[in-house]
């Protein structure tokens, strides 16, 4: 493995802005470039990989001084305010770790835009691209309350996890009666319990104290990510599924998106065709549709809404992913669904059922449609759902 170290340097600013400049070493192997250009370097000198993180973007350099431009990565404008914030730091240290990552020979050689995506990858930790603010806590509860006839075994999807859109500070989770529950993780990384209930009455409660944005990302502008350039880990989100019948929407999509950049700006006018011929009515649903039954309708709840969406957004060869958990400002309370598209190499929040995209969110899970994502999944005879109770409310910083 190549070793990489971070230092903090002085300030300089590529805008002619006061921004902060970090320095690291990177030891590579021969033959190893990230230049736009084909370059080199030998196997017995170490390249300095210099991050020069300005107003609008950040940009790299290398040689011995970092004085040799290798790219930009674009960004939303941040403040000069934030010049030394956090979010800068994580991405340079994203940056040294994805270069890291390159000169180890774990993934190969890339061109600039692939590059970027790689930065935005590691540092969002594949969960949502660039590390957002945290500047909000919320404390979130649902239960749920069954009586089974038999022993019933269930899988739940209750635990929301840390990463890089909100941090994890307290939780419960209370079995009532207690069983054995074992933990998993699923292969998109969510956090699910097994177990069997007794017969009778059985309940799960569930809390978190969870830092959270205030705000919601957004992109106009940011560009399609080619196929051959995305993130492995996003391809099975490019794929038809279940309820997301992408191969049925491939005259469909285009036509909806006509007059949009390829990108962010086709998947905001999905979602605007989206809100425009459906009406959210939630409960309105209680079996789960399909993106091409919701689109013979004129109503649904927000799983078949981000399911047509979803299915829009993959027949274009857009990543999207469906993700199930709280909003803040949702009414009526409930736990909620929504879509993620990987454009501009990360990933972005889409929520068709609302007029502006809110932040106040706590993911539960993340998945291809609505069959990754059930909050509880039960198998043999059929048990009814006695009583289920979601709560979201915001809070003043916990004292841990």
């Amino acid at each position: 493995m190549a070793n990489a170290s971070a230092d903090q340097h002085g300030v300089g600013s590529a805008e002619g802005t006061s921004a902060p400049v970090y320095c690291a070493e990177i030891v590579p192997r021969p033959g190893f470039n990230i230049s736009r250009q084909p370059q080199t370097t030998t196997s017995n000198r170490k390249a300095v990989i210099c991050c020069r993180i300005g107003t609008f973007g950040l940009d790299l350099g290398h040689g011995e001084s970092g004085g040799n431009r290798l790219g930009r990565l674009p960004g939303p404008p941040l403040s000069r305010e934030d010049a030394i914030g956090t979010d800068r730091w994580l991405l340079f240290c994203a940056a040294t770790h994805a270069v890291a990552r390159l000169v180890a020979g774990d993934v190969p050689p890339v061109t600039w835009p692939a590059f970027a995506g790689l930065i935005h990858h590691v540092a969002g930790r594949g969960d949502a691209g660039c590390r957002r603010k945290l500047d909000m806590w919320l404390q979130t509860a649902c239960s749920l309350e069954f009586d089974a006839a038999v022993e019933t075994p269930f899988i739940f999807m209750l635990r929301p996890r840390s990463g890089a859109q909100q941090w994890v500070a307290r939780e419960q989770y209370v079995l009532c009666p207690s069983v054995q529950a074992v933990e998993f993780t699923d292969q998109f990384g969510n956090l699910c319990q097994r177990l069997v209930s007794p017969a009778g009455p059985f309940s799960i409660r569930t809390s978190a104290d969870v830092q959270a944005a205030d705000s919601a990302d957004i992109a106009p502008g940011a560009p399609f990510v080619e196929v051959n350039q995305l993130p492995a880990e996003t391809l099975p989100f490019l794929l038809p599924s279940r309820y997301c019948e992408s191969d049925r929407f491939t005259q469909m999509a285009p036509a909806i998106t006509a007059h949009a950049a390829p990108g962010y700006d086709q998947c905001a006018a999905i979602v605007r065709y989206v809100r425009e011929t459906i009406q959210y009515v939630p409960g309105s649903g209680q079996q789960i549709i399909s993106a091409a039954e919701v689109n013979e309708r004129s109503q649904a709840v927000c799983r078949d809404m981000s399911h047509l969406g979803m299915a829009l957004c993959r027949a274009l060869s857009i990543p999207s992913r469906m993700v199930v958990g709280y909003l803040e400002t949702l009414q009526p309370m409930d736990l909620h669904a929504w879509f993620e598209a990987y454009v501009g190499g990360r990933w972005y929040t889409f929520d068709p059922t609302q007029g502006e995209l809110n932040g106040g969110r706590v993911a539960i899970g993340y998945g291809r449609d609505a069959t990754d994502v059930a909050v509880y999944t039960q198998f043999g005879d059929p048990v009814e759902i006695q009583r289920m109770s979601v709560q979201v409310n915001r809070i003043a910083a916990p004292p841990y």
